[in-house]
């Protein structure tokens, strides 16, 4: 999306030296490249244009939590996609309560992650050179359900329960499930709102998302990728 910053900014930079030497390096796919001094909504719109001149995605390595999400805010902004994936905030694979919101952030960003496409992942420093689990060990441990497709509500509630969630009469919070008549709600980690799939027989017929307290729909959806409530265990 081409903003009114944007364009300014663009002509701005126009013949300018240092910004000319670094998209040249960026065209020949010199990487990686260090950018210093450039903050903010300035340092964002480089980002964009460096990502422009790649087929590919771009990763970016910030020094801090906050600057990721700034980052992150920023190229939304510029309507650029981008994908943030969050650091544990404590020692890598350190003591995090189950309930803590970043497994549930960092699952849903370690499967965006495995489907590989053209965009910018945003890291902070220690969420960079922290070990992940294998791209493939990350698309095993995941079930993909769709509008339509058979369904197994038993067989599900087995993974559900390997995926570390809690069956419970009524979810309240993220991790948990519930099963009731021809009715599965689940609250996935690193969603707003729980999800209820509502299956005919053998076969789903409705997705939704809704409010935990009100009960009350909120979007219906055709497919959903159900994860592990944590990324180890």
């Amino acid at each position: 999306m081409k903003t009114l910053l944007y364009e300014r900014l663009t002509e701005k930079l126009r013949g300018h030296g240092a910004a000319k030497r670094l998209f040249q390096r960026i065209q020949g796919n010199t990487f990686p490249v260090d950018v210093h001094g450039p903050k903010d909504s300035f340092f964002a719109y480089l980002v964009v244009r460096i990502f422009e001149r790649r087929k590919g995605p771009l990763v970016v390595v910030v020094p801090t939590e906050q600057e990721a999400s700034a980052l992150y805010e920023d190229l939304y902004r510029f309507g650029v996609e981008a994908l943030h994936l969050p650091w544990w905030g404590t020692m890598a694979y350190g003591e995090i309560p189950s309930s803590a919101p970043v497994h549930g952030r960092r699952m849903r960003a370690l499967n965006e992650l495995a489907e590989v496409r053209r965009r910018v992942i945003i890291a902070p420093l220690r969420s960079a050179v922290t070990p992940l689990p294998p791209r493939k060990e990350i698309l095993r441990r995941r079930i993909e359900l769709k509008k339509g497709a058979s369904f197994d509500p038993l067989s599900l509630g087995k993974e559900l329960n390997e995926f570390g969630y809690s069956r419970v009469p009524q979810v309240g919070v993220r991790g948990e499930y519930a099963l009731r008549g021809e009715v599965l709600d689940i609250f996935i980690p690193g969603f707003e709102n729980p999800l209820r799939v509502v299956f005919e027989f053998d076969e789903i017929e409705r997705i939704t998302f809704f409010d935990a307290q009100t009960q009350s729909s909120i979007e219906n959806s055709s497919t959903v990728t159900v994860y592990p409530v944590k990324e180890v265990n």
